[in-house]
C-alpha cells in the first residue's frame, strides 16, 4: 500500500488501497466558548467605562466602574488567550477498501474488517466505537466531517465480515452473542430466557420515545414475550440479519 495519497501514514499492508479521508470538523466548542466569553467581557467592561464617565466627581461609587472594568477586560483577555492557546484535538480517519485507520496521539489505531469483534450503538452525541477482537477499543468523534458516511461505511462492510464469522460459530454448534442476546442453531436466550426458533410468531423492532426495543413475539407467552433495548445491542444490522436467517422470520420495523 502507498501512502502518498493519504495525510498520515499508515504502516500495514493488509489494509487495501486507500480510497478516502475524513477530517475533524475544525470546530472546537471550548474555543468558541473561549471566544464568546472573551468578546462579552470586553462589551461588558466597555459598558462599565461608559457608566464611569457619567458618574459624578464627588459621588461615593465614583472609580468603582472603572476598577470593575479593569477587572473585567483582564478576564476578556485571559479568555481570548486561553481560545488561542487551546489545540482542539485532531480526529482524522482514514478509509481503506479493506480496513479503516483512526489518527491517535503517538501512532494511528488501525483495524482490518476482519479484526472487528462488534461495533457499539451511538446517539446524539456521543463517538461511534467498534472493538477489535483482541480487546481494543476505538472511536471516532461525532465532530468527524462525514461522520454518518463513514459510519455507515464501516457498518456494512465490517458487518459483513462479522455476519460471517457468527452464522460459521452457529454452525459449529457453538454460541453466538450479541450483548444480552444469544442465538445457536435452534433457539435464542433473550436475557436468559430461552426460545426455540420454531416458538416465535414474529419479530418487531418498536420505537417510542426515540428508542427503539426489539420483541421477540410468542403465542405462549403473548404481552409477557421478552424484549430487549436496541441500545444494547452490538452491531445491531448484522444481529437482525443472523436473527431473520436462523428464525426464518423477518424482523418487522412498526412506529
Amino acid at each position: 500500500m502507498s501512502d502518498t495519497a493519504a495525510p498520515f501514514s499508515v504502516q500495514r499492508d493488509d489494509l487495501g488501497p486507500f480510497e478516502h479521508s475524513y477530517g475533524s470538523s475544525g470546530v472546537s466548542a471550548v474555543r468558541v466558548f473561549a471566544y464568546l466569553a472573551s468578546a462579552l467581557s470586553f462589551g461588558l467592561a466597555v459598558f462599565f467605562l461608559q457608566i464611569d464617565q457619567q458618574i459624578a466627581a464627588e459621588s461615593e461609587i465614583q472609580g468603582l466602574p472603572k476598577l470593575a472594568a479593569l477587572l473585567i477586560f483582564s478576564l476578556s483577555f485571559v479568555c481570548l488567550l486561553g481560545g488561542m492557546l487551546h489545540k482542539p484535538k485532531r480526529n482524522r480517519v482514514l478509509l481503506f477498501e479493506n480496513g479503516v485507520a483512526v489518527e491517535g496521539r503517538y501512532k494511528p489505531l488501525t483495524a482490518s474488517w476482519e479484526e472487528f469483534e462488534h461495533y457499539h450503538p451511538c446517539t446524539g452525541s456521543e463517538a461511534f466505537r467498534f472493538s477489535l477482537s483482541n480487546g481494543t477499543e476505538i472511536s471516532i468523534a461525532k465532530e468527524t466531517k462525514g461522520f454518518i458516511d463513514l459510519c455507515n461505511a464501516i457498518r456494512m462492510r465490517a458487518g459483513e465480515f462479522i455476519y460471517r464469522r457468527e452464522y460459521a460459530l452457529i454452525q459449529r454448534g457453538e454460541r453466538s452473542t450479541f450483548g444480552p442476546l444469544e442465538f445457536t442453531l435452534n433457539s435464542c436466550r433473550i436475557d436468559g430466557v430461552k426460545l426455540d426458533w420454531a416458538d416465535l410468531n414474529g419479530i418487531q423492532t418498536n420505537t417510542a420515545k426515540g428508542s427503539e426495543t426489539l420483541t421477540f413475539e410468542t403465542k405462549a407467552l403473548g404481552d409477557l414475550s421478552p424484549s430487549v433495548a436496541a441500545s444494547k445491542i452490538p452491531s445491531a444490522h448484522v444481529c437482525y440479519r443472523l436473527i431473520e436467517q436462523l428464525a426464518q422470520i423477518r424482523v418487522l420495523t412498526t412506529l
